[in-house]
């Protein structure tokens, strides 16, 4: 009885083991996947930016917008800051800049035209067509592993019961 008992929860403990190494080889490959479109990124493509609107400086910052835009921005120098309101140009005397912001040292401009030059990783064709395709097709798939998992949780719960009913070794046992 001891034996069968031990047998019982062998037999779970190799599903549950099973069940974790198809987990992690999914995120193993999910991994690769992700390396894969990475590597085939088109890496340091110069853009430039002309008279962007909407942005102002003061003793805060503002964010340059392409820096969030843009996967993997660099190298951000400022060509020319103007004031919106008359064109005029802001000296870098009146602000700091960090590399992806810019803060107002003297005063504050409600507006300002910023043009500056960066770098960034483009993402191919290839590369979007790699992540597209394994995020949704993972996506896709995760309300299915939920309901797997649940079976197999439900049919350990049940292997259980069954059992605890059936009698062992013969023996009967009381209710």
């Amino acid at each position: 009885m001891q034996k069968n008992k031990k047998a019982q929860l062998g037999g779970l403990y190799g599903g549950i083991l099973t069940i974790a190494s198809i987990g992690i080889l999914i995120a193993l490959m999910l991994y690769v996947y992700v390396a894969i479109g990475n590597s085939i990124d088109t890496d340091n493509i110069s853009g430039y930016a002309l008279n962007e609107t909407g942005g102002f400086i003061n003793s805060t910052y503002y964010i340059l917008p392409q820096a969030a835009a843009r996967e993997n921005f660099a190298g951000a120098s400022i060509v020319s800051v103007l004031n919106a309101t008359n064109n005029l140009s802001i000296t870098s005397t009146n602000y700091t800049f960090n590399g992806t912001t810019l803060n107002g040292t003297t005063r504050s401009w409600a507006t300002i035209l910023l043009t500056y030059t960066y770098s960034y990783t483009n993402e191919t064709t290839a590369s979007y067509t790699v992540g597209t395709t394994i995020t949704n097709q993972f996506v896709t798939f995760l309300p299915w592993l939920g309901i797997i998992l649940l079976v197999l949780a439900a049919g350990v719960v049940l292997f259980f019961v069954i059992r605890s009913f059936s009698g062992m070794g013969g023996k009967q046992k009381g209710v």
